[in-house]
């Protein structure tokens, strides 16, 4: 072997190119499959896709799904205005709810409550392109009804489970790979409970 030849085993490059394209593929695919609903490919080469949130009975979200050049991808999706006396409370919340997600990424940015993945794997990662895009908005609309619950001066503290039950990380997804969504009655039903309860303060 020459020292050409040698010196391109060193040489990622190739690797490189082949994992983007590979990834770029595998998210087309995905979100080719019958069941996902319509993505816009807003840049024209397949690198960065738009999804409305109307199919997670969220029009007022979006999501949008990013190529990167290392072949890695992420998702962000917006959700409702947090008001700025509510920021460290949600902040708080978000942190102690992330922890129990099958993909984490709910936070407080730009006065908003969105969801932004870390960079996922889409072609050999736990979740394809559609699931990690359903996931992100799903989440956003499950905790919408946090904003209005504190809008509604319910403590912080009284939400940390608010969905407790729903967390479920068994791999049984629901079609749009995030969790099941409770209805606008039975979150009505939860604050007037907790404003019937006593509450509670610290010293």
């Amino acid at each position: 072997m020459d020292a050409s030849k040698f010196m391109q085993l060193f040489d990622s490059s190739d690797r490189v190119e082949s994992d983007f394209e590979t990834s770029k593929e595998a998210i087309r695919r995905a979100l080719d499959k019958d069941d996902a609903p319509f993505y816009y490919d807003i840049s024209g080469d397949g690198t960065s896709y738009y999804r409305s949130g109307i199919r997670n009975g969220a029009g007022y979200s979006s999501c949008i799904l990013t190529l990167q050049p290392d072949g890695f991808a992420t998702v962000r999706a917006t959700s409702v205005a947090v008001p700025e006396e509510h920021w460290n409370a949600m902040r708080k919340l978000c942190g102690s709810w992330n922890v129990r997600f099958k993909l984490r990424g709910l936070k407080v940015q730009d006065g908003k409550l969105v969801f932004e993945s870390a960079p996922f794997d889409p072609v050999s990662g736990r979740f394809d392109a559609n699931e990690a895009c359903g996931l992100a908005l799903s989440t956003v609309h499950h905790y919408a009804s946090s904003v209005l619950a504190l809008e509604a001066d319910t403590e912080p503290w009284d939400l940390l489970d608010l969905y407790e039950e729903d967390y479920d990380d068994s791999g049984d997804d629901d079609d749009d790979g995030g969790t099941s969504v409770p209805s606008l009655e039975e979150v009505r039903d939860l604050l007037q409970s907790m404003r019937k309860t006593p509450q509670r303060h610290t010293a």
